[in-house]
């Protein structure tokens, strides 16, 4: 006898009475498990694999023709309302009801836009294809044209149709713009249907079934904003925010009743997410669920089928997946830092490993309709679009596109949406690995990331280890990543891979898959250990590399599969959930533009991605910190000072000491410095020009002074040994002070935290490379580990001793009007 969550388990025969015999039979009876899928079951946020897909698509396709059982719900209204199924509704006529054969050819359009290629996509275009025709689609909406059908269906039924119609309108495929044409008169009916409905609505239905205002609107409004009908918008905002906007102290206790396949409750709090900004949403659902802020929560907990044959009592697994995707979309719609984020996701995940047990039941009373809960939870269909963002969700479309410029030097490359922003966060007393080719062996990206997290972040007190092994590939470090890296109990890693793995060819399909598989186990091996990763993508090629004998093909061909690769890795985190970082698409637009911008006459060329083409320079190396350190979520506020002319008081922000403040000087004590850059603007070869390529210095290095309450037109700020002069507008809204003065006091600390951490680094390529897989190790491997400990502790302690307070002066003087 299977139970769920263990195996089977017997009894000795001495030990079985009747009773306990009777009992096991009672609860073998009641909770059902299948004994095995035949396939991984999938998970919520991991993309759907192309079996797991073609799985489900069997669910819609066994039940998309299939006219008998039926359920018509029509109203019969002579004799002649006496026709089948099929004459009634010759599009969606299976499935046991209207709604379900609706919601299962949407299935199946959206199995075949996240997983094109399955098993069953043929079958699956076929089978869409006899269905929605024009012929068939003008008498579905014909049927509403009689009074006693304009109910029909209302408003689950249609806000499925109108989720297919919007579907199909964001499918870049012939076939499918074909269907969505044949689709207009019946979508155009619906919504009209609706206009006409909603007015008269005077409060919501609130119901655990078909019946539920909230859930519908939630489809409406979806639907309203992707076709831009404004007007519709408008109409289910109105009515849904009267409804619902006043709502307070809501009583879980009383869900779910034993038939349910929603919760009304976070069916109302998945519509309310869309139509509050975060922090309103976040305060509206204190007041309406206040339950949610802990985990006992009778919404938190998945619930059971007792009899999956029952038609109604299986209702409650689509309750279980139909709470993952609301849950996982309010999680999502709460600001960053609200904790009911991570409660909320993994409630979510747990929902959707009860529910799928009973998706693959072979019975066709929870199969006909299942496959479409589980679909819409698994393919982040409700995931707020305004809000994906790593590691919590899924980050972006899979079908969009980075902008680009009319360049034709951009023309062949179409590289995949990536995330803009990250809700990954460090914590105090992170243990950084940094992980890569010889790239990161260069220790130069490395190195700038541990300058930046030990004197612009000091509160989190990091510890970093570089982990760069020149020519390496991902399968590389996979051989190793036990030995060298997990040993020392990383909790966060950045990974680093693809030049070395694009093997300096053209792109072929089996070249991709290895990465993907490399890079996804590497992922899922940190994970396993503990260790959050983040995804880093491969840099640009600038050159053929000359050294590589193998080499084929052109530049282009070469940075189109570095490019490949990126999108691989931009899905491989979607899929693990974990943040990534774009590399290859700024370095690439900066490759291209750079060298115009910062051209003349006896300059070297520009080269960003190295004087060999592959290893970059200062400039490539910042694009690459700087990728990283914002999938970190690091904000970059580091410093703000500003000067009361009024008072002659300075406020200073966290992390800073006012010393002393009066007649425009400002003694300043800091226990955290900005990040230095000195170096020439326009030079490869420098971190300062590498800076002007990304928004380094305003997302990342904001040290600012600012004033109030100034009467002069224009002011002298004289920082160290250094003076500018600022018009009272931009003193008023702040200045970047290491932006605008690259030597400034905190330099030579600043130098001398940059030289520990090198200095560090450097020996840290030399344990791993030389001793860890060198004859000492050989000989006795935990002796060389301590051996090098003892060496390596003394470079780190450095690094902490150079981090020293520094103690600085800004003076801003009103300047005379000029006569």
């Amino acid at each position: 006898m299977h139970r769920r969550g263990s195996s089977a388990f017997f009894f000795p025969p001495e030990e079985i009475s009747m009773r306990s015999l009777c009992l096991a039979v009672v609860l073998s009876c009641l909770v059902w498990v299948p004994a095995s899928l035949g396939f991984e079951p999938p998970r919520l946020g991991v993309k759907l694999s192309s079996d797991q897909a073609s799985q489900l698509a069997k669910l819609a396709l066994d039940g998309l023709h299939r006219e008998y059982p039926n359920k018509p719900s029509n109203v019969l209204t002579s004799e002649a309302s006496l026709i089948s199924p099929k004459q009634m509704h010759p599009a969606f006529y299976g499935c046991f009801d209207w709604h379900s054969s609706v919601h299962g050819h949407w299935m199946l359009v959206r199995l075949l836009k996240v997983q094109p290629q399955h098993d069953r996509a043929a079958e699956s275009r076929q089978k869409l294809a006899v269905s929605l025709t024009k012929a068939n689609l003008q008498i579905e909406a014909d049927y509403f044209n009689e009074k006693e059908n304009r109910s029909f269906e209302r408003m689950y039924g249609w806000a499925w149709l109108l989720r297919l119609a919007e579907e199909l309108g964001a499918w870049e495929d012939p076939q499918g713009k074909e269907w969505r044409e044949n689709l207009r008169p019946l979508e155009n009916k619906i919504v009209e249907l609706i206009e006409g409905y909603l007015p008269r609505l005077k409060q919501p239905i609130r119901t655990g079934v078909h019946p539920d205002t909230a859930f519908a609107l939630g489809q409406v409004l979806d639907y309203s904003r992707a076709v831009k009908n404004q007007s519709l918008e408008t109409l289910v905002l109105q009515h849904g925010r009267a409804y619902f906007e006043s709502d307070r102290q809501y009583n879980d206790a009383y869900e779910p009743s034993g038939e349910d396949f929603f919760s009304s409750s976070l069916n109302e709090a998945d519509f309310m997410r869309r139509v509050l900004p975060a922090e309103s949403f976040a305060e509206w659902l204190d007041r309406f669920l206040p339950s949610l802020k802990g985990s006992s929560s009778r919404l938190m907990t998945p619930v059971e089928v007792s009899d999956v044959s029952d038609g109604k009592l299986v209702h409650l697994a689509g309750l279980d997946l139909s709470r993952a995707w609301t849950l996982q979309s309010i999680a999502m719609a709460l600001p960053e830092k609200d904790s009911r984020r991570s409660l909320l996701a993994a409630s979510a995940s747990k929902h959707t490993e009860v529910g799928l047990r009973y998706v693959f039941s072979g019975k066709y009373e929870g199969e006909h309709w299942l496959g479409t809960f589980a679909t819409y939870a698994l393919t982040d269909v409700a995931v707020p679009k305004e809000s994906l963002s790593l590691p919590v969700a899924e980050s972006v479309s899979l079908y969009a596109y980075e902008a680009k410029s009319d360049d034709p030097r951009f023309a062949k490359f179409n590289p995949r949406l990536a995330p803009k922003r990250s809700d990954f966060s460090l914590k105090k007393g992170d243990r950084l690995a940094l992980v890569g080719d010889s790239i990161t062996e260069q220790k130069m990206y490395s190195r700038m990331i541990e300058t930046y997290l030990t004197v612009c972040h000091p509160e989190l007190e990091l510890t970093v280890r570089q982990y760069g092994w020149s020519g390496e590939k991902a399968d590389g470090f996979l051989r190793r990543m036990d030995r060298d890296c997990l040993r020392f109990s990383p909790t966060v890693a950045t990974i680093c891979y693809g030049m070395n793995d694009a093997r300096y060819r053209p792109y072929d399909d089996n070249n991709g898959d290895i990465y993907r598989d490399n890079t996804t186990e590497i992922v899922r091996r940190f994970k396993g250990a503990g260790v959050r990763p983040i995804v880093g993508s491969p840099g640009c090629a600038g050159k053929l590399a000359e050294w590589v004998k193998s080499r084929a093909g052109t530049l282009d061909e070469h940075n189109l599969h570095l490019c490949a690769l990126r999108d691989i890795g931009l899905e491989v985190a979607r899929d693990e959930r974990v943040p990534f970082a774009d590399i290859f698409w700024p370095m690439y637009q900066s490759h291209i533009t750079a060298p115009d911008r910062y051209s003349g006459e006896g300059k070297p060329p520009y080269e960003v991605a190295g004087k060999d083409g592959i290893h970059p320079g200062w400039a490539g190396q910042v694009i690459m910190a700087y990728a990283f350190l914002k999938a970190m979520g690091l904000e970059g506020d580091l410093g703000t000072f500003e000067y009361d002319f009024a008072n002659g008081e300075t406020r200073s922000s966290p992390g800073h000491e006012i010393v002393s403040s009066a007649d425009g000087k400002i003694k300043i004590r800091s226990h955290r410095y900005p990040f230095c850059a000195e170096g020439p603007i326009d030079q490869d070869n420098s971190i300062r020009s590498g800076m002007s390529l990304v928004p380094f210095q305003k997302e990342l290095n904001r040290f600012a002074i600012k004033i109030s309450h100034g009467k002069a037109p224009r002011y002298r700020v004289t920082w160290g040994k250094e003076s500018k002069e600022y018009t009272l507008e931009q003193l008023t809204e702040g200045i970047l002070l290491a932006d605008e003065f690259p030597t400034n006091p905190f330099s030579p600390y600043f130098a001398k935290v940059d030289q520990a951490v090198l200095a560090k680094q450097t020996y840290e390529t030399k344990q791993v490379k030389q001793i860890f897989h060198g004859k000492e190790a050989k000989d006795n491997f935990e002796q060389a580990v301590e051996q090098t400990e003892r060496e390596r502790t003394p470079l780190a302690d450095a690094i902490r001793v150079a981090m020293v307070p520094v103690e600085h002066e800004i003076e801003i003087v009103a300047l005379p009007t000029s006569l």
